[in-house]
């Protein structure tokens, strides 16, 4: 999976999760998820559950943390996805 399919999933999840509505396309790279978009604390751990269900990865708690930008996001989980890939094989 390439960080591009990764982002464009992203956007999707993230667009449920947002109190207020937008569009995914509006939602890019360098957005702040608390900052830019005012995901709830709530809505934060839900959309984590989200991710995680949908990529098939687990995200730990400290991970989630660090996580400001959607980019950093679409970092962490194409690692998480590559390292999954590599223990299959």
């Amino acid at each position: 999976m390439t960080e591009r399919n990764i982002y464009q999933e992203l956007r999707d999840i993230i667009s449920r999760f947002v109190e207020r509505p937008i569009s995914p396309e509006s939602v890019t790279l360098e957005t702040r998820l608390r900052d830019d978009l005012d995901v709830s604390s709530l809505h934060y751990v839900d959309m984590l559950c989200a991710v995680e269900e949908s990529f098939g990865i687990a995200i730990a708690d400290d991970e989630a943390a660090d996580l400001d930008t959607v980019g950093a996001w679409v970092r962490l989980i194409a690692s998480k996805v590559d390292e999954k890939t590599n223990e299959a094989t």
